[in-house]
């Protein structure tokens, strides 16, 4: 389960009659950096799967390089990427 808290001191105004949007960046890089997916092991019905039960070692380290690479912002100018 990946989940992400998202504040603003300023607070956010959401109408029913307006897209919000809001934009999550992860570094694929980064999040599998130090990671070998050549060690996980498939479990029984063939299927490899990294989580709490499977693979838990793997999970471990993804989760946290998750928390090391995480960073927030705004994308004010809808070009993809956080402004300052």
């Amino acid at each position: 389960e990946l989940e992400f808290e998202i504040e603003n001191e300023a607070g956010f105004f959401l109408d029913e009659s307006t897209l919000n949007q809001m934009l999550i960046l992860i570094d694929l890089d980064a999040m599998f950096t130090g990671i070998d997916l050549n060690s996980a092991t498939a479990d029984v019905d063939g299927i490899v799967r990294i989580n709490g039960t499977s693979n838990t070692d793997l999970a471990t380290l993804i989760a946290q390089n998750l928390d090391s690479i995480m960073e927030g912002g705004e994308d004010d100018d809808d070009d993809g990427e956080f402004d300052d």
